[in-house]
């Protein structure tokens, strides 16, 4: 998976696009957050300047499976 199918994916399952942040579109405080940094991909929660529940993965892949089963699993996100 890539970042463009899962932007599609969140889209078809009404994940509301203030809820994440993908490569720093769309930040906002209290978000979920997926980017790449220095050749690692990184998934953490950010709330009041802090990152939380920080993940690394080493391929866009995992990272996007792991950011779309934490959209998906909190019912927050969804319209």
């Amino acid at each position: 998976m890539d970042i463009a199918e899962l932007q599609g994916i969140l889209s078809d399952r009404g994940v509301r696009s203030r809820a994440f942040s993908i490569e720093g579109i769309g930040t906002d405080d209290e978000q979920y957050r997926l980017e790449r940094s220095g050749g690692v991909w990184r998934t953490y929660y950010y709330e009041r300047g802090n990152m939380n529940a920080v993940r690394e993965f080493p391929d866009e892949d995992e990272a996007c499976r792991y950011f779309l089963e934490v959209l998906l699993n909190d019912p927050t996100t969804r319209c």
